[in-house]
């Protein structure tokens, strides 16, 4: 559930790695304080619905797939602000995110998580089909998969292409 993942992650200072696989009991969850983490990987989590994220300073490697109900991701930081309105004062060093096949997950949400993440290298959102108007800009985004995307159409595409200098 969602207060068992807070518990373990609590408990645990030296966790890197975390995953998560086909829990039905995660809806709105929380990851807060996880000084140690890089990598966390969720998948096939048919209830989850929103996702923060606070404090978890050291992830690198974001990967949530197979979501159906994942509307909205949150990054965060209690000691910088919230950073609800998508504000640069959140330290993010997020490199890689993967929201495959999150049918649900919103533009907002995922342009968030461009504009707080200045080091992000890789975006995937293949199979996302409520994208559809996606206007941001990045200076260090090298990739980006947005195949099977019903919304985007090749209007987006060149916004994106146009307004992140590294692709």
């Amino acid at each position: 559930s969602d207060w068992c993942v807070n518990d373990i992650i609590a408990s645990l200072d030296n966790l890197k790695v975390l995953t998560i696989s086909e829990s039905f009991g995660l809806v709105h969850t929380e990851f807060c304080e996880a000084p140690s983490l890089t990598s966390l990987t969720i998948g096939l989590c048919s209830n989850l619905e929103t996702l923060s994220i606070i404090d978890c300073e050291v992830l690198v490697d974001l990967k949530i797939k197979m979501c159906d109900k994942l509307h909205n991701i949150a990054i965060s930081s209690l000691a910088n602000g919230d950073g609800a309105d998508g504000g640069d004062d959140v330290v993010c060093v997020i490199k890689n995110i993967d929201l495959s096949y999150c049918r649900m997950i919103s533009d907002f949400s995922v342009q968030n998580l461009v504009k707080q993440c200045h080091s992000l290298l890789s975006l995937r959102c293949a199979f996302c089909d409520d994208l559809s108007e996606l206007t941001f800009t990045s200076n260090s985004l090298q990739s980006i998969d947005l195949s099977g995307c019903t919304g985007v159409d090749d209007a987006m595409m060149e916004y994106i292409a146009q307004h992140c200098h590294q692709l």
